[in-house]
């Protein structure tokens, strides 16, 4: 109850009685997302996960990330194509968000910036690993394109 807000409330709360300050654990923050993702509350979400990409980076990925697709589920092409901009901006090593934004410029019909976001992934894969999960993946995607 009280979304971020009161989640940060409680544990200032905490931080007064006890004398030491503590995060909101990882599962709560995520479930504060949740609820701003089915509340198309997209904003908050991606300052929740501005707030917390320091301590819980791969959860702020992931949250802005459903917002994203959230965004493209409704039909707010345009906005989710900013919104996975600010994660790749934000994550820049991550191959996961160049692959979501290459969704969303398919979904908006931009196949050519697709394709660069789809090579900017398996780019991101390769220098993680060479042999990382879903390299192979994100080259057929780079090649095949929005098709």
């Amino acid at each position: 109850m009280g979304g971020l807000r009161g989640l940060e409330a409680h544990y200032q709360r905490f931080y007064k009685r006890f004398g030491y300050k503590v995060q909101p654990p990882e599962a709560r923050l995520l479930q504060v997302g949740s609820i701003y993702i089915a509340g198309e509350r997209h904003d908050d979400v991606i300052s929740l996960a501005r707030a917390y990409s320091a301590p819980f980076p791969a959860m702020s990925e992931r949250l802005v990330n459903q917002a994203g697709y959230d965004q493209l589920r409704r039909g707010q092409v345009e906005k989710a194509v900013q919104t996975f901009k600010k994660n790749a901006e934000t994550f820049p090593d991550s191959p996961n968000v160049y692959d979501s934004l290459g969704d969303a410029y398919c979904r908006a019909g931009d196949s050519a910036s697709a394709i660069r976001s789809y090579q900017q992934a398996a780019q991101s894969a390769e220098k993680r690993s060479p042999t990382h999960p879903r390299l192979n993946w994100y080259r057929d995607k780079a090649k095949k394109g929005c098709g």
